[in-house]
């Protein structure tokens, strides 16, 4: 699962839309704070990914934490940007058979892309 777990995450990185693509199974839910209804249409990610990718195109994603999950795992995550800021968040990802997600949420704070820390 760690495996899995880093290539994804090196698929968040570097604006490689198609490739992050392929971790989604055909039917799946996607959420993160700027899709609080959630995504689940892979024509409608794919757009919203390319938007988001192209923002941040050489954005860093690391794993901090990995926890196993009856479907899946828990991920504690650590974002770079270019310009040095970090952020963390959480994200549950529950895989099917084929190890492909259909579950994607994602927690964090937005604020901290706009907002320096106290």
């Amino acid at each position: 699962m760690e495996e899995f777990c880093d290539q994804w995450l090196l698929a968040w990185t570097g604006n490689k839309v198609e490739r992050l693509l392929n971790f989604y199974a055909d039917t799946f839910t996607y959420l993160d704070p700027a899709n609080p209804r959630g995504i689940s249409n892979k024509s409608q990610f794919k757009k919203y990914l390319t938007r988001l990718l192209a923002k941040y195109p050489t954005w860093v994603w690391g794993r901090q934490e990995l926890y196993l999950t009856e479907k899946g795992f828990l991920l504690k995550w650590k974002a770079t940007l270019e310009s040095g800021k970090s952020f963390y968040g959480l994200d549950l990802v529950e895989l099917d058979g084929m190890k492909k997600i259909t579950r994607n949420e994602v927690y964090f704070d937005p604020t901290s892309l706009y907002f320096p820390p106290l």
